[in-house]
């Protein structure tokens, strides 16, 4: 693949939306961008749906969703938006499942998962839906695979992960679903796994060599990438406190194997919780936390870009974007939103997806570590949280209603 030039991908900036919320879905088609549920500043559980019209730069409220939910799955069908579990307002997991006519502007209930799940990654292939990983009630990470056939309302279970997870990046190339960086409580998981939708088996790959929470992954043509994070103190590392690291790990398809890229191709920022996707032949990561920038909630103000070679061989070299921020290059009809990467054909190999949630930066690393378990809670991740933190999110909750 080529790889466009620095001077054709530029940022644009869009109106912010009218409802302020966090850990919300976005999904993006025919110009449109749809932003459904979420977290409002209370903390509380949003049933509100929004639309950006990208020619017009116009927002649009659309009819309320049937449930308020955060942390939710959503594909869009056809002339349709399937959201898929999440959190309610006691934070417990969903199994409803609810549909959105564009066209009629009309919600509709449709079959519930067998379990409720949070966390869920999911993609689509062939007019199907493939729900994978999640976490239920009991807190416990899940290895379910449901897939949705939308003609029969029917969601059949398909093979277990064999690592079960929740919060996880997951890929369609060909007729495999790749699956990697989730996590299992507070432990981020390096398993690397894949399953052959024709013969409904699993694959394991070797393992994502660095063990980092709030990592982020991208897929090209020929190579899985795994980025940045939060490395936590323990064995593996000297380290008293969690750090950030501009890590940057690439797994080569035809080669099967990792290679941690040196220190001159990786980011040019240490980061974690960031958006990244693939466009233009190159790989391109935006906003995030990290220690020492302050970021915006509208505005992204950290970005860079990987270049990615048209032939063989795993060198490559990093370049910062020195353009006035603000956000994402259209030139590919891209969006970079939250911690979400919208291609405008979501099933297209080229341009690839992989979402996690944005949230206010904190500038010290108190604050980060803080915060950093806070967003596990609220996007379904639960871990064991300090009895101080536990406190002050019960007592935010109680004083909003």
């Amino acid at each position: 693949m080529a790889v466009s030039s620095v001077k054709s991908m530029y940022w644009e900036v869009f109106p912010p939306m009218p409802t302020k919320r966090v850990y919300c879905t976005p999904v993006y088609q025919d110009r449109h961008l749809f932003v459904l549920g979420g977290c409002s500043e209370t903390g509380l559980p949003l049933d509100k749906i929004e639309m950006l019209d990208i020619v017009s730069q116009k927002w649009t409220g659309l009819p309320s969703m049937p449930t308020p939910r955060a942390g939710a799955a959503a594909v869009i069908l056809n002339k349709q938006i399937l959201i898929i579990g999440g959190m309610n307002e006691q934070q417990n997991p969903l199994g409803s499942v609810d549909i959105f006519n564009i066209d009629e502007g009309k919600w509709e209930k449709k079959a519930p998962l067998g379990q409720p799940s949070m966390g869920i990654t999911a993609v689509k292939k062939d007019g199907r839906v493939y729900a994978l990983g999640g976490m239920g009630s009991d807190a416990a990470p899940q290895a379910l695979v449901r897939v949705y056939e939308p003609a029969r309302d029917y969601w059949q279970p398909l093979p277990p992960m064999p690592t079960p997870q929740y919060a996880a990046c997951s890929f369609i190339k060909g007729n495999k679903i790749y699956v990697l960086g989730g996590r299992q409580g507070k432990l981020p998981v390096t398993a690397f796994e894949a399953l052959d939708l024709e013969t409904k088996s699993w694959t394991k790959y070797p393992s994502i060599p660095t063990r980092r929470a709030f990592a982020n992954c991208a897929m090209t043509e020929k190579c899985f990438y795994s980025l940045g994070g939060l490395q936590q103190p323990g064995p593996h590392n000297f380290y008293s406190r969690p750090h950030f690291v501009n890590t940057v790990e690439v797994f080569d398809i035809e080669q099967g194997i990792w290679t941690k890229q040196s220190r001159s191709c990786r980011m040019k920022e240490k980061r974690a919780d960031f958006s990244v996707g693939h466009v233009g032949g190159r790989v391109i990561v935006a906003g995030g936390l990290a220690n020492v920038v302050k970021m915006n909630s509208n505005v992204w103000n950290i970005r860079e870009m990987l270049s990615i070679p048209a032939g063989p061989g795993m060198t490559k070299h990093s370049t910062r974007n020195s353009a006035p921020s603000d956000y994402s290059s259209l030139s590919d009809s891209q969006f970079l939103f939250g911690s979400q990467f919208c291609p405008e054909n979501s099933e297209s190999q080229d341009f690839n997806l992989s979402s996690r949630a944005q949230k206010n930066s904190q500038q010290n690393s108190q604050q980060i570590e803080l915060w950093s378990q806070a967003y596990l809670t609220l996007m379904g991740s639960i871990v064991e949280i300090k009895s101080t933190l536990n406190r002050y999110v019960r007592n935010r909750l109680e004083g909003s209603k």
